[in-house]
């Protein structure tokens, strides 16, 4: 009788033990969501400029992205300064002075910003696709150095505790792009498709959203 109780008893705690470590392994799971921060994902070059994806813990994202396409853009001439000027026609725009008080500035190509708001469960997949293609594994720079120039991608994720920064400068591994693919289907089936896009007005600050990133691979000496 003795014996079966002990063996009971055994059993028993064997059981609650199970339990026990599934719920840690399961806590532990959930605190790594609720550590992230911020991803940020860059694609484009250091000379055209970066296209940019930032997304929030909370779902925010915050979109950047080139438009290659001729612009005017009527702004007061209060904007006449002689840096901004000095900016401008060094990319190639055309000013016009109007007699209402506008300057027109004529560009082959500008900057548009939008934002789209994610559920919790498509956060949680993108997260999922950070895992999937292995990114926390992967080295912190690839660089093909026989190509000038050329196009640079950056890879930002920042937790509470410790962040993830990779540089590719003409060179990206089949993990990179595939996360890339996965993440623009993701988006682009949670509203991007229809998200409007606001111009941002052409000057000394339009590239403004690539200076953070920028600033975190040189502090990093990637």
């Amino acid at each position: 009788m003795i014996h079966k109780i002990y063996l009971l008893l055994i059993l028993l705690f064997g059981l609650l033990s199970c339990k026990t470590n599934s719920e840690s392994s399961a806590s532990k799971q959930g605190t790594e969501k609720q550590d992230f921060v911020s991803l940020t994902f860059a694609r484009g070059s250091s000379y055209q400029g970066l296209n940019v994806i930032e997304i929030y813990s909370q779902g925010k994202v915050v979109l950047w992205k080139k438009i290659y396409e001729t612009k005017t853009f009527k702004v007061l001439r209060d904007f006449n300064k002689v840096d901004e000027l000095s900016y401008l026609v060094s990319r190639g725009a055309k000013l016009e002075y109007t007699e209402d008080g506008y300057v027109e500035i004529q560009v082959e190509n500008y900057w548009a910003k939008s934002k789209i708001i994610l559920n919790g469960n498509t956060v949680d997949q993108i997260l999922g696709l950070i895992d999937k293609f292995n990114l926390i594994n992967l080295n912190r720079k690839y660089s093909n150095d026989s190509i000038k120039d050329g196009t640079q991608w950056a890879f930002w994720l920042q937790k509470e505790e410790g962040s993830k920064l990779i540089y590719f400068n003409n060179e990206f591994p089949e993990e990179i792009k595939k996360f890339a693919k996965s993440l623009d289907e993701t988006l682009d089936k949670s509203g991007l498709v229809e998200a409007q896009w606001e111009d941002v007005i052409p000057g000394k600050n339009e590239r403004n959203h690539e200076k953070a990133i920028w600033r975190a691979l040189q502090e990093a000496q990637l």
